[in-house]
């Protein structure tokens, strides 16, 4: 009886690049082979923004990576309408978290796809979290919080108020899950 064939070397990839089975499956999802843009829509420094811009580019995933700082100005419904999908956070402060969510809440009604990140729904700065008609009308898949665990006692291997305990006995209201279309591609 001969040995059995050799299996084949496990499959390496850069980080900034979806191993080969992930691709075939994004090409069935009509992902791979589209003309896909996206817009990051963020309150973040110049050198953090160019740095997600660029892990998103090397992706090969996206014909348009661009970058729209809200610090200092809050885009339109038109701007935002050139690209299939937004991701936003606030690592800072944006001009207006009332009118970014208003313009993500039409985007969304529009057709568009926004991905939320931290801190935009996460903080203890009320300001960074996006409100306005986003945040009225329910359109958060995770519901925001603020706020900070301390950090346990040396010797305290198991808190009296876990944050599960938390977790379970708060009151916060059920997302509201919207369906989404797929994107279409832009021309």
């Amino acid at each position: 009886m001969s040995p059995p064939p050799p299996r084949p070397a496990p499959e390496r990839t850069h980080a900034l690049h979806p191993p080969r089975r992930h691709r075939h499956l994004l090409a069935a999802a009509g992902l791979a082979s589209a003309q896909t843009s996206v817009a990051i829509v963020a309150a973040d420094s110049a050198a953090n923004l160019a740095d997600v811009q660029a892990k998103l580019a090397g992706t090969g995933l996206f014909t348009t990576v661009d970058v729209i700082s809200v610090v200092s100005l809050t885009p339109t419904l038109a701007d935002l309408q050139q690209y299939d999908s937004v991701i936003t956070w606030t690592n800072q402060t944006p001009l207006s978290n009332v009118d970014l969510g208003d313009v993500f809440a039409d985007y969304i009604d529009a057709g568009g796809g926004v991905v939320v990140t931290v801190f935009a729904n996460s903080t203890t700065t009320a300001t960074r979290i996006i409100r306005g008609r986003f945040d009225t009308d329910n359109y958060h898949i995770i519901v925001p919080a603020g706020g900070s665990l301390p950090a346990p006692a040396a010797q305290d291997s198991a808190p009296s108020s876990s944050l599960a305990t938390r977790s379970s006995t708060a009151s916060t209201p059920s997302p509201t899950i919207r369906p989404a279309s797929a994107p279409t591609p832009r021309s």
